[in-house]
C-alpha cells in the first residue's frame, strides 16, 4: 500500500512541474540600483530544445560597469517546491567573483554587436535595446544534464560591484524549458 501512495505522489509532483509556466522577469534589486531591465520578453514560452527563440530587452546601466561579481540562483521547480541546482562546469547556481576576465575571451555574438550592445567589461552607462531578435536552433546542453531538459526554471542574477560589494542590480527570470 505505501508503494502505491508514494507512486501516486510522485505522479502528482511530475504532474503539477510539467505545467509550464509563462516566461516573465522581474528587477528583483532596489529601485536605485545602477542596472535596470525595462523590458524583456521571451518566446515561445516553454522554449523548446532545438528550435529557435526570440527575444527583446532594453536595460538601462545609469553607471558604467568595469567589474561585476554575479551570484547566480537557479531553480528547478518539483512540485510546489523551488529546489536549487548546484553550480557544474559552470552551469547552476554559481559565483562569479568577476565576470568580466571571463567575458574578455567569449566572440561577442552578432546579433548584438549589430544593435550597438557591449558584450565585454566596461559596459558604458546608457540605454542598450535588442528589438525582437530570432536566434537558434537552441542546442540539447550535454547527455550529463538531459534532466535539466524539461521543467520550470527560476534564476536569479544578483550583480555586485566586487570593490565595496555595493549592489548594482538584481533581475528574475522564470521560464519553461522543453524537449
Amino acid at each position: 500500500m505505501m508503494k502505491l501512495i508514494a507512486c501516486a505522489l510522485l505522479l502528482s509532483v511530475a504532474a503539477v512541474a510539467a505545467t509550464p509556466l509563462p516566461f516573465s522577469w522581474s528587477n528583483c534589486g532596489a529601485e536605485t540600483d545602477p542596472i535596470q531591465l525595462q523590458t524583456f520578453t521571451v518566446t515561445p514560452s516553454p522554449i523548446v530544445f532545438g528550435g529557435n527563440v526570440t527575444v527583446s530587452v532594453v536595460a538601462k546601466l545609469a553607471v558604467t560597469i568595469t567589474a561585476m561579481k554575479v551570484q547566480l540562483n537557479m531553480e528547478k521547480q518539483m512540485g510546489s517546491t523551488w529546489v536549487q541546482i548546484p553550480c557544474v562546469d559552470g552551469i547552476g547556481s554559481c559565483t562569479w567573483d568577476d565576470i568580466c576576465p571571463l567575458l574578455a575571451n567569449e566572440t561577442c555574438p552578432s546579433e548584438l554587436s549589430q544593435y550597438n550592445i557591449p558584450c565585454h567589461c566596461p559596459f558604458p552607462a546608457g540605454v542598450y535595446e535588442l528589438p525582437a531578435t530570432t536566434v537558434g536552433p537552441i542546442k540539447q546542453p550535454p547527455s550529463y544534464l538531459e534532466w535539466l531538459t524539461n521543467g520550470n526554471y527560476r534564476v536569479t542574477a544578483n550583480m555586485k560591484n566586487p570593490t565595496d560589494n555595493s549592489a548594482l542590480g538584481c533581475i528574475q527570470i522564470i521560464l519553461s524549458l522543453a524537449n
